[in-house]
């Protein structure tokens, strides 16, 4: 670079002009190998000409360095190639290595410069590429456990071709256990092995089964017994939690998922199949009555049930006094004859045979007109021999008590159809009068009632 303010410059080699410019910066390119004084004209018209200070220069020439490589540059990971140049040892590369040649296994471009002269030379490089290993796995297409007899596709992953044992297929099928892996190859030309896959085949094992005779559902009131295919080493499991029993029968009470597993030492636990058991809600039975006080003259009661023809019915009416008192029909009608207080049960079953009952203890309450004899004849000839209570209902409880005209207490009971034989201490009581004394309690309600009976012989 020159440094003025002139019109033009003229640029001297020694005594001669070489170049003659209208630039401060000169390119020297041209100036031939070797030593030399550089100076500087500096002209400006209507001045005199200045001279510039001497510049004394070196020209030195490069070598003819070349490069060069052990082999091709379509290289895979983990290989190396060896660079080099002819310039002998006086050479100082680009990562800093001062040998002619050295081994490389990295991607990168290389060049040298003269060391002699420190002349770089990157008109010359050689460029190496690494290219990456595929990455292969071997996967099988169903998990463990295998059994003998049965066969595993393996398939490899992560490359664009694979070759298992020399044979290129994507995929194989198995029947024997070993250790398996898979070359797979880029279209590079570099490739990489798989990780060895364990297949095992075990001897296959023995069917296991849940056995149940009656079914698979039964109902809530009831239970269902399940049996193990082995009678052995077994613990029952419900909806996959332990039941902690190893009987090789089992008693399910509740709905659910049931299943067992066998324990063998030194093998695998095996699972037999699971069952579906369930518990069949009883049926909701209700009924209601037409009437549940009833008379003589309106003894005649229709009961409806809650539930609807689909269902199986089955009546009792609790009448002693008229059995069988039973129906079959879904709304029965019936008629009692005897006053009382009368328990209805009703028992239905619906299609899977799930039965259930309801009983209604003093449902009907047949009110009776109370009667007692005033006077009898106990001679033995059948008729009249005794003074029985009428009228009394069977639910009733009952205090009944004669008294001779002396006040001795002569009969007690506390049955609802008392009677009195005319007998006193195991002998005929006197003819006369006797009072009674009679006190009832049906449902809460108490009666009491008084009267003469005339004793005749």
């Amino acid at each position: 670079k020159i440094n003025g303010k002139y019109d033009y410059y003229n640029v001297y080699l020694d005594s001669n002009m070489v170049l003659s410019t209208f630039d401060t910066l000169i390119d020297l390119s041209g100036i031939p190998i070797g030593r030399g004084k550089i100076s500087v004209i500096g002209v400006k018209v209507g001045y005199e000409n200045t001279a510039s200070n001497v510049l004394k220069v070196n020209i030195k020439a490069t070598d003819n360095t070349r490069l060069s490589v052990s082999k091709s540059l379509g290289l895979c990971q983990g290989d190396s190639v060896y660079v080099s140049t002819n310039n002998g040892t006086s050479v100082l590369w680009n990562n800093g290595n001062n040998v002619s040649g050295f081994y490389t296994d990295t991607t990168g471009k290389f060049y040298v410069q003269n060391t002699r002269e420190k002349c770089f030379l990157n008109n010359d490089t050689i460029s190496v590429l690494i290219q990456p290993n595929p990455q292969v796995k071997v996967l099988a297409s169903q998990p463990a456990p295998y059994y003998e007899g049965d066969s595993v596709l393996l398939k490899a992953y992560g490359a664009d071709s694979y070759s298992w044992d020399a044979k290129v297929l994507d995929s194989i099928w198995v029947k024997n256990s070993g250790k398996y892996a898979a070359k797979g190859i880029n279209k590079t030309g570099c490739f990489g092995f798989s990780d060895s896959l364990l297949i095992v085949f075990e001897p296959k094992p023995l069917f296991l089964k849940v056995l149940s005779p009656n079914g698979l559902s039964f109902c809530e009131n009831d239970s269902l017994v399940l049996a193990s295919s082995n009678a052995s080493s077994i613990t029952w499991f419900k909806n996959g939690f332990s039941l902690g029993i190893t009987d090789s029968v089992l008693v399910a009470r509740t709905s659910g998922l049931y299943f067992y597993k066998r324990n063998i030492p030194g093998q695998k636990p095996q699972f037999s199949d699971s069952v579906n058991v369930i518990a069949r809600q009883l049926p909701l039975v209700d009924f209601s009555a037409s009437q549940t006080v009833i008379n003589k003259e309106s003894p005649e009661v229709a009961f409806s049930s809650l539930l609807n023809a689909s269902y199986q019915h089955f009546w009792d009416f609790g009448d002693s006094y008229n059995s069988p008192s039973v129906s079959n029909l879904v709304n029965p009608v019936y008629s009692y004859s005897q006053p009382s207080v009368y328990n209805v049960s009703l028992s239905v079953k619906d299609n899977f045979g799930c039965e259930a009952k309801i009983t209604k203890f003093d449902f009907i309450n047949y009110e009776g007109q109370l009667f007692v004899a005033t006077g009898f004849t106990p001679n033995g000839d059948g008729i009249n021999d005794q003074v029985v209570l009428r009228g009394v209902p069977g639910s009733a409880d009952v205090d009944f008590k004669i008294f001779n005209e002396w006040g001795e207490l002569v009969f007690s009971s506390k049955s609802n159809t008392a009677s009195w034989d005319g007998t006193f201490k195991d002998k005929n009581a006197n003819a006369g009068n006797y009072s009674y004394l009679l006190i009832v309690n049906s449902l809460g309600k108490e009666s009491l009632y008084k009267g003469i009976i005339t004793l005749i012989r």
